[in-house]
């Protein structure tokens, strides 16, 4: 699940040409505010997805069943990139 977990996070980092889920969050600061904008949306999307990873293991704690791994990702709130807004 955690390598599953991470590269769905590196691929919507890749769709907006970042490197990883980890080059992309550095981008927060910036002072281009086009990749301030997508590093902030991303983050939030992040801790979002975090809480519905430990959801998701609670339950199965609990005795629920394990989801598949498509099931475990396909739970996984979608990401909403910020309206392109013009480069600095």
């Amino acid at each position: 699940y955690k390598a599953a977990f991470d590269a769905h996070l590196d691929f919507a980092a890749q769709s907006k040409s970042y490197d990883n889920r980890i080059t992309i969050a550095t981008y927060v600061g910036s002072t281009n505010a086009v990749w301030a904008a997508e590093a902030q949306a991303f983050i939030e999307w992040r801790d979002a997805a975090l809480a519905s990873m430990f959801s998701q293991l609670s339950a199965v704690q609990a005795g629920g069943d394990a989801p598949t791994v498509e099931q475990f990702i396909g739970a996984l709130p979608e990401i909403d990139w910020p309206p392109q807004i013009p480069k600095n």
